[in-house]
């Protein structure tokens, strides 16, 4: 079912709908920063959490777990909602929630309270990122490449304004606090920009032969291999975000060295995808993962290597952040290439994505204050490799189906 046809956006020809359209889509884009800011917080502000609710800095990783927990949750709840409610009113909805948990989060004085007030933020988190997604989707259809790596380079730019506001705060009041606040203020006119537009009907791609939305059901194979290899890349991409820092400070790095490291993963990070754009009008989904899978497995050696090589630390950490950082938008455009996008479906993607951010980076804070900093690049490295064998997968019964149905 559809969301209300009397909310959603006119589904009138010319210059009107084409404005309807960017502004539609800029509001995506308004949404992702705040989502990048919000999601790039948590890392490198663990230690201070610790030392507000007296905890060690393995119990507090655990925020890490209740955060995707959240995340979890909006995903797969959330795609529904956007499958029956106006889009634009439920992300607004929960832009205003990040606001209200991230303004609670840095003074909230027991473990129990964050990790609730973390499990609300995620909840949040995961309905504006499926929302965001989903909607873009629907708003270009099968032209929404360039589009969806231009709304994932908006989260890599929330993420690279993150680190100089955690540093302005940490330098006038040595504490974390004001950063949380300024992100949570920022998230107010953002949700008044997507509330201020009109919600997008859901698109379907038209029935050809070279298509393989042309079955008349999702090929459950597919989207299960899709949503695997989308664990494995969040888990890789998660385990970075949640410990660079930490990464860093095991090096014997003071924290302004620390805080460079993840400033270079970010710029690194943002700068992958804002080169996806262009790239994506010229390079197929599949080619795009390839080249980025492969570089981030490098990136993975590198960082082992560079626990001799220090050198190799900083090539290392841009590298990865260069090359990670296409592979969600380009893992959803191959997705629309052979699936119909519903928002329950990318919900399942999302949910799969959280499961990731869940289990490795809290893994990796349990074993890293006993096995060391190595832990970091061992843990991503396997989930990178695991993901090549998984995209193997994906393109095997990909092309397998894509015979079967032209032999049709």
């Amino acid at each position: 079912m559809s969301a209300n046809p009397l909310s959603q956006s006119p589904n009138t020809a010319g210059q009107r709908t084409t404005r309807a359209a960017w502004l539609q889509s800029l509001s995506y884009y308004g949404a992702f920063i705040g989502l990048g800011l919000s999601g790039a917080i948590l890392g490198p502000t663990l230690s201070q959490l610790a030392t507000h609710t007296e905890s060690t800095l393995r119990t507090i990783s655990l925020l890490v777990s209740a955060n995707a927990f959240g995340r979890l949750f909006g995903g797969l709840f959330g795609g529904r909602l956007f499958d029956r409610l106006p889009g634009h009113p439920t992300v607004g909805g929960a832009l205003l929630l990040m606001a209200f948990a991230l303004a609670l989060v840095p003074v909230a004085p027991l473990l129990a309270v964050l990790f609730i007030l973390e499990a609300l933020l995620g909840l949040a988190e995961g309905t504006v990122d499926v929302g965001c997604n989903t909607l873009l989707l629907w708003v270009h259809g099968n032209k929404v490449g360039p589009f969806m790596n231009a709304l994932h380079f908006m989260f890599g730019v929330g993420s690279f304004i993150l680190p100089f506001i955690l540093v302005n705060s940490l330098t006038r009041t040595m504490d974390v606090r004001q950063a949380y606040w300024v992100v949570a203020a920022l998230m107010l006119p953002l949700a008044l920009f997507v509330l201020s537009q009109s919600s997008p009907r859901a698109q379907h791609t038209p029935v050809t032969a070279n298509t393989q939305t042309s079955h008349p059901t999702n090929p459950v194979a597919i989207i299960i291999l899709i949503a695997v290899f989308f664990y494995l890349i969040v888990a890789g991409e998660g385990s970075i975000f949640s410990w660079i820092f930490n990464f860093g400070k095991g090096l014997n790095m003071n924290d302004a060295t620390a805080a460079q490291l993840s400033q270079v993963f970010f710029g690194l990070f943002t700068a992958g995808r804002l080169a996806a754009i262009p790239l994506a009008t010229r390079l197929s989904p599949r080619a795009m993962l390839l080249i980025n899978i492969i570089g981030s497995l490098v990136a993975c050696v590198l960082l082992g290597i560079g626990l001799t090589f220090p050198i190799l630390i900083w090539i290392g950490t841009g590298l990865f952040g260069l090359c990670i950082a296409p592979l969600f938008a380009s893992t959803l455009s191959f997705a629309e290439q052979h699936i119909k996008i519903t928002g329950r479906v990318t919900g399942i993607f999302l949910a799969a994505a959280n499961l990731g951010i869940m289990t490795v980076p809290p893994i990796i804070g349990q074993f890293f204050e006993s096995v060391g900093p190595v832990t970091v690049p061992l843990a991503v490295g396997v989930t990178i490799a695991l993901s090549i064998f998984v995209f193997v997968a994906m393109l095997f019964i990909a092309d397998k189906r894509n015979r079967s149905m032209i032999s049709k």
